[in-house]
């Protein structure tokens, strides 16, 4: 059972996790009905729904279970942000396809990840699968057009919010992933990104291929590119990996691709995985998708969990992120931070990944170039800036953690 591994004291998390299970049956409603009459403090559960950003589809099952024990306060607040999620959704939806348009008539090839278009392949329902922003895939050599075409849209850059010199946007686009841009008229948040791996990851991602391989999803009328089954799932898997799947909800999605798609080409997703290097982050997060969720593993990823010795410490530490949000991995100096650093030294194995890792803390950020306005002739300098502006966040963040 996916009980097995929680610590029996948390019942607001058990809770939550009954309620994402996909068993509904007689005895799965009474187990909820059991573990909603341990609940003493039903603000904590409330939280934990929100760090989760799950609560829509555990309301969802909570209201169709008589005589469930939920509190009428509770079951009221979480029934009125339901039903505000919809109208969200529908705002960003007709913001993508604005956006799209626009992109299609300055021939910039768009790809959505994530959000809206992925709340209606997976869930079906967009109000199930609520996001706070809109994330855009352009090539690198596209980019700048597409900066352009959002800035004529009515959209500010917010991340980086000042103008980047040639060296700063030449760096940026060879180690940065994305930048953020906002609307205010319709309050959107625009996250465009130009490469699709995390910026550490050991290997180059085939950009062309996962184009090649998109589907067009219809959205509104509209027909807006998504990533494949097979490219989503890799790209929830070291999504999720990457930040410890402290969110529950990435995992959700998981299972509902795992579910939903069983009649999909696993072999063919499986040689993707591994020209990327990524094999085992699929066994973690099916793994974990299995143990708190229920859902069977896919026979061709089970064979997966024996080859990699890794695995099962990246599953319980995993399990130990998603069960203790309060910690904060960024916290420095904490148990959770080591334990953090820790997990992401052991994602992947090799001289390469470990010296990557290591120097992404030396890789700049736009707020180094912000403290210092240089001239393209005086680049190298923000490296030392980089190094200055590190140790003084990691100071001030100890000195506060102290003071509380």
């Amino acid at each position: 059972m996916a009980t097995a591994i929680i610590n029996e004291n948390l019942n607001e998390f058990n809770l939550m996790l009954s309620c994402l299970r996909r068993e509904e049956n007689p005895d799965s409603d009474q187990a909820i009905r059991n573990l909603c009459a341990q609940i003493a403090d039903w603000g904590s559960f409330l939280k934990i729904l929100d760090h989760h950003r799950i609560e829509s589809v555990v309301y969802r099952r909570l209201k169709g279970i008589t005589g469930s024990g939920v509190p009428d306060n509770v079951l009221t607040e979480l029934r009125t942000y339901s039903a505000q999620q919809p109208r969200k959704m529908l705002s960003m939806i007709a913001e993508l396809v604005r956006l799209v348009t626009i992109f299609d008539k300055k021939n910039i090839p768009v790809l959505s990840l994530k959000g809206p278009v992925l709340a209606l392949q997976l869930y079906g329902d967009i109000g199930l699968r609520p996001s706070k922003d809109l994330d855009l895939l352009v090539s690198p050599e596209n980019f700048p057009a597409a900066e352009e075409a959002l800035s004529a849209a009515g959209y500010r850059r917010v991340i980086p919010d000042f103008a980047l010199t040639v060296k700063q946007s030449e760096y940026a686009i060879k180690k940065l992933h994305h930048f953020n841009y906002w609307h205010a008229g319709s309050a959107v948040c625009v996250e465009l990104h130009w490469k699709l791996d995390p910026y550490f990851h050991p290997r180059d991602v085939n950009i062309d291929d996962i184009w090649h391989r998109a589907i067009d999803v219809a959205v509104a009328g509209a027909r807006v590119k998504a990533l494949s089954w097979g490219d989503s799932v890799i790209y929830m898997c070291t999504h999720g990996a990457m930040h410890g799947w402290f969110r529950l909800r990435w995992l959700y999605d998981l299972a509902l691709a795992m579910v939903n798609d069983r009649d999909r080409d696993w072999q063919a997703l499986l040689g993707h995985a591994e020209q990327n290097g990524v094999l085992h982050l699929l066994a973690q997060g099916m793994t974990l998708a299995n143990r708190l969720l229920g859902v069977p593993v896919p026979v061709p990823i089970a064979s997966l969990t024996t080859r990699h010795d890794s695995l099962p410490r990246l599953i319980d530490l995993a399990t130990w992120f998603i069960m203790h949000p309060e910690q904060g991995v960024e916290r420095h100096f904490t148990k959770a931070y080591f334990l953090f650093k820790f997990y992401e030294l052991s994602l992947y194995r090799g001289w390469r990944y470990k010296v990557a890792y290591f120097r992404r803390y030396s890789n700049m950020v736009p707020n180094d170039w912000k403290v210092l306005s240089l001239p393209d002739a005086l680049f190298p300098i923000y490296y030392g800036i980089r190094i200055v502006n590190w140790l003084f966040r990691v100071i001030s963040r100890r000195f506060k953690l102290d003071k509380t």
